[in-house]
């Protein structure tokens, strides 16, 4: 399984920051590789919310919020040929400021097995650019 954790003190309140990276449809805004994402689930975003993503080169996949507590922490967890964890931390850097911790595993499975180091290094580059499009974003507005 691979992990890699990207970071970033970002000039914005916790809840704030925490309410931009749970709400999916904003990464349209920061990942330059995803092609589309629609909630499925009704209600507010919790535990067991759903969505559907494709991100470039990869097949339509279900996305699921399998952890939540705002404004703290959540994790969304997809299956598949590469299966992938994602869990947003956001912690108190100082008064005014927030640090974002997005900790990335990936566990590929099957062919993907094979291929995997290959796009491991994009996967890694690409993380740490989309969190420091986060901050920009939550920065600028």
């Amino acid at each position: 399984m691979t992990l890699f954790v990207n970071s970033a003190v970002i000039a914005a309140p916790r809840e704030r920051v925490f309410d931009y990276v749970a709400e999916r449809e904003n990464e349209r805004e920061w990942n330059p590789e995803i092609k589309s994402v629609e909630k499925l689930s009704d209600g507010p975003i919790g535990v067991g919310s759903r969505w559907r993503a494709q991100w470039k080169g990869s097949p339509v996949i279900e996305v699921e919020t399998t952890e939540y507590d705002r404004p703290n922490h959540m994790t969304n967890h997809n299956d598949g040929p590469l299966e992938v964890t994602v869990t947003f931390t956001c912690g108190p850097a100082d008064a005014d400021t927030t640090r974002l911790d997005v900790a990335f595993y990936a566990q590929p499975h099957g062919a993907m097995r094979l291929m995997f180091p290959l796009f491991e290094r994009r996967f890694r580059k690409q993380s740490a650019e989309n969190v420091q499009r986060i901050k920009a974003a939550l920065e600028a507005a």
